[in-house]
């Protein structure tokens, strides 16, 4: 068996370590907001908390008011409550968002099933508004200044321009 040199493992390691500072380079580069939002609940049957249970959520985005038109939604199974019945998910997570925001107002509306064999549940609706990221893009920190662009091409020759008045006459 041939044995490995140490220039072996020091191009070895180079090549790792330039793999890695690359992509988290890039990482930081193109970083962007989030597509997905934080959604938190107590899962509860009428008066009692559902603690250590596993339900599903539904959430459908709708357009226009609370009894809206459904343009998105997304369902997140077999979701574990805690010992309160909380439990936290990342909506959007699942289905990605096509939904052109410019065209609110949106309302979530959010439905359990309690695998209890009745199927979904209505718990309600509310307004989306403004995140903070949102908030952040609209008055952040500006991005660097890009590189000069090179010139474009030469335009058309204009008209010609009105005659001049005259100039005062020299001695």
């Amino acid at each position: 068996m041939k044995k490995l040199t140490p220039n072996f493992f020091k191009i070895l390691c180079f090549l790792f370590f330039s793999l890695i500072t690359q992509h988290s380079s890039l990482n930081t580069l193109f970083a962007q907001a989030p597509k997905e939002f934080n959604y938190q609940a107590v899962a509860r049957n009428g008066t009692a908390v559902l603690n250590n249970a596993t339900v599903d959520v539904k959430f459908e985005i709708l357009q226009g008011s609370a009894q809206g038109t459904s343009v998105w939604n997304e369902t997140h199974a077999n979701v574990t409550t805690n010992a309160l019945g909380l439990f936290n998910v990342k909506v959007g997570s699942v289905t990605t968002f096509t939904v052109d925001w410019t065209a609110g107002p949106y309302f979530l509306n959010v439905q359990l099933d309690l695998q209890d064999g009745n199927g979904l549940r209505d718990f309600g609706n509310a307004e989306l508004l403004s995140v903070p990221f949102a908030l952040f893009a609209q008055d952040g920190n500006e991005g660097p200044q890009g590189p000069q662009g090179i010139e474009g091409p030469q335009g058309s020759l204009g008209p010609q321009g009105d005659q001049g008045i005259q100039g005062i006459a020299g001695p």
